[in-house]
């Protein structure tokens, strides 16, 4: 169980993972941040593999928010994980997901995000990932609710970016 409320960057259960593993993990609690980058499990992984993960911890704050994994690069593998709670409690601020916030260069394989898993935020919202950069996203599934604004000049990104496959 995890407890956070701060104001520092990368922040979750493990702030940064560089070339490492974690697999079977369950997070449950809350964490809150008025700085950037906030999830569950990983705020920011390189090359590493998160596998099996879940996170039930309802993540809020400013910006770049996800359950599992905040910013995953350079070859990391993000498989077989799970959001099953809430993120962002209001409708102020941006670049929100369910699983992975950020991905570049990486694969997001077999993620779910729940229907507890509701999306919440200003712009820049998805049940996988908001943003990715030559990424693989294959057999993902969105079951949360995306909320966000809907006004004429905002951008949104509901469900998947990414290179797809069998979603």
């Amino acid at each position: 169980t995890i407890g956070i409320s701060t104001a520092q960057k990368f922040t979750a259960l493990f702030a940064y993972v560089l070339n490492g593993t974690i697999k079977n993990l369950t997070v449950s609690g809350s964490a809150t941040n008025t700085e950037a980058w906030t999830a569950g499990i990983v705020s920011y992984a390189y090359n590493s593999h998160i596998y099996k993960c879940t996170n039930r911890a309802s993540i809020s704050g400013s910006m770049n928010l996800s359950g599992v994994v905040g910013w995953s690069n350079s070859s990391t593998i993000v498989e077989k994980c799970t959001n099953d709670a809430a993120i962002g409690s209001s409708m102020n601020n941006w670049i929100r997901a369910g699983v992975v916030c950020t991905s570049s260069n990486s694969s997001i394989i077999e993620c779910t995000n729940t229907s507890n898993g509701i999306v919440k935020g200003t712009e820049a919202l998805a049940g996988i990932t908001c943003s990715a950069n030559s990424t693989v996203i294959d057999k993902c599934v969105n079951n949360g609710l995306i909320t966000g604004n809907t006004e004429p000049n905002s951008w949104h990104t509901h469900g998947f970016a990414g290179i797809v496959a069998y979603c």
